[in-house]
């Protein structure tokens, strides 16, 4: 099916016959009888693959997935393998990549991806190739972050930022090798999952908590606190969006929506009126203008 010659520059190249029956050359210049051998092997299985119109083994395919443009360029010329997409810039590339990772998730997760997306900005530039990011670049990121990775003002991320922001990059990068833009991740291997510090933690007691109600500017501040603590709600994501139409009187109920947990089909959930939650609904109720939302 395939066979190797040598030039007399010592240069070696393959030749194949394809489904079709037509001949093709791939040349492989100065390289060792034993790594041609290998190439040999790999332009086989792609021959037969295409011969019987199955996917590619799993070995196969991340063989093609490691070579160079150049060598795959040659490949795809015989037909064996489809042309790579052209690399663009980060600016060309990541606002895509994006858009379809947000599809599904909430509006927070969205903000989250654009933070990631402006630090690679900010350190590699908006017209740097993605095919041109190397494991040394991407080193030498995840060090920026943590020394001046700030958007906004000097310093750097903290340790649990700068992991999120790694886990963004390599996401985004895995997604262009998915789709053949780029053949391997140099993210890859470098994110670090930061551990929880539990030194930071504190239990609140709910007389310090009622004491700070007590100084709390209104009727609503007072729920607010209430809700995060004796019910538990997430900060901005649940209580900031909540609706009077949420509040299940008669079954002294709460409607809680929550973002981050949708996509797992758990976006909505019913909390009892927790001590504390009633009265302070009540007041909020008294004082709410008509119309408002909560």
């Amino acid at each position: 099916m395939a066979s190797i010659s040598k030039d007399k520059n010592e240069t070696k190249r393959i030749a194949v016959l394809d489904a079709n029956g037509k001949r093709h050359y791939i040349r492989l210049g100065k390289i060792s009888m034993k790594m041609a051998e290998t190439i040999k092997t790999y332009v086989e299985k792609l021959v037969a693959a295409q011969i019987t119109s199955v996917s590619l083994d799993a070995e196969t395919a991340g063989w093609v997935a490691s070579l160079t443009d150049d060598f795959h360029a040659r490949l795809a010329k015989t037909g064996l393998v489809p042309e790579r997409k052209k690399a663009g810039t980060l600016a060309e590339m990541l606002p895509n990549i994006i858009k379809e990772k947000a599809v599904g998730n909430s509006q927070a997760t969205a903000d989250i991806y654009g933070q990631a997306e402006k630090s690679l900005y900010k350190y590699f530039g908006e017209d740097r190739l993605v095919n041109k990011i190397t494991s040394t670049d991407a080193k030498a990121y995840a060090v920026w972050l943590a020394k001046s990775g700030k958007l906004e003002k000097p310093g750097g991320l903290a340790p649990k930022t700068v992991s999120k922001r790694m886990q963004h990059a390599f996401s985004f990068f895995d997604k262009m090798v998915e789709k053949e833009i780029i053949s391997r991740n140099p993210f890859k291997g470098l994110v670090q999952k930061v551990a929880v510090d539990d030194r930071r933690n504190q239990y609140i007691s709910e007389e310090t908590v009622l004491q700070v109600m007590e100084y709390a500017p209104d009727a609503e501040w007072r729920l607010i606190i209430a809700l995060w603590r004796f019910a538990g709600l997430r900060a901005v994501s649940e209580v900031l969006t909540l609706k009077w139409e949420d509040i299940l009187w008669d079954q002294k109920k709460i409607m809680v929506r929550s973002p981050k947990t949708e996509n797992c089909g758990k976006g909505v959930r019913k909390i009892p009126f927790f001590p504390h939650i009633e009265e302070c609904l009540l007041e909020a109720a008294e004082q709410a203008p008509e119309g408002a939302f909560m």
